[in-house]
């Protein structure tokens, strides 16, 4: 269980990458009030953790507390990119999308849909505060975005789910396998035993006789 764990906390620090590759990229588009050097450093200190998670969860034994922090580390550092980059508008906006994705192979549907709900809120809280939310078509962009998030949430923790009950079901049909086997060799012991005292009560005893009598 640990070294599943581990693999996925591994997946995750890789997928980050290309991930803060679209980030910068993004920021090239445009997008109102644009805080590019504000963008450039907090893109660059994401980076540098990034990196340096990658190598720690190769490095290092992990566990579950890691991967949450590193959970809560992506929501924050998307939270803020998007604010430096256009807010509700932001192309770095699409990157909350991700944090249910990557939650929902690594966590309980429980903390995924907490996932969920705190990355829509993130999204939201950045965007009202952000000036650009002054423009006309800004709220209903708003609640737009936050629906889809919001759907996406949803249907990861529903996707978590499945992964939870499938684990559980392989667990229990592995736990039954072990007992059948248990149960098998248990059952050849015992007729290994009622052969050796046939064979010593009966054909033995037999042949001992005919023996004697010869």
């Amino acid at each position: 269980m640990k070294e599943a764990a581990a693999e996925a906390e591994r997946i995750v620090a890789w997928l980050r990458l290309p991930a803060i590759g679209l980030l910068a990229l993004g920021q090239s588009l445009a997008h109102p009030d644009p805080q590019e050097t504000g963008f450039i450093v907090a893109l660059t200190l994401f980076s540098a953790w990034s990196a340096g998670v990658l190598a720690w969860v190769h490095l290092r034994p992990i566990g579950a507390r890691f991967a949450l922090a590193a959970t809560g580390v992506d929501i924050a550092a998307i939270t803020v990119l998007a604010l430096l980059s256009g807010g509700a508008f932001s192309q770095a906006r699409l990157a909350f999308f991700l944090v249910p994705v990557a939650v929902a192979f690594r966590f309980r549907p429980s903390l995924t849909a907490a996932a969920a709900v705190l990355t829509t809120a993130a999204y939201v809280i950045q965007a009202v505060v952000h000036p650009a939310a002054n423009r006309p078509e800004a709220a209903r962009f708003i609640a737009t975005q936050a629906g889809f998030l919001a759907w996406v949430g949803l249907a990861c923790a529903l996707l978590s789910l499945l992964l939870a009950r499938r684990t559980e079901l392989v667990s229990r049909l592995a736990e039954e396998r072990s007992r059948l086997l248990a149960d098998a060799l248990d059952a050849e012991q015992r007729e290994r035993k009622l052969l050796a005292e046939a064979l010593h009560d009966h054909a033995l005893q037999n042949l001992l006789s005919a023996r004697h009598e010869l």
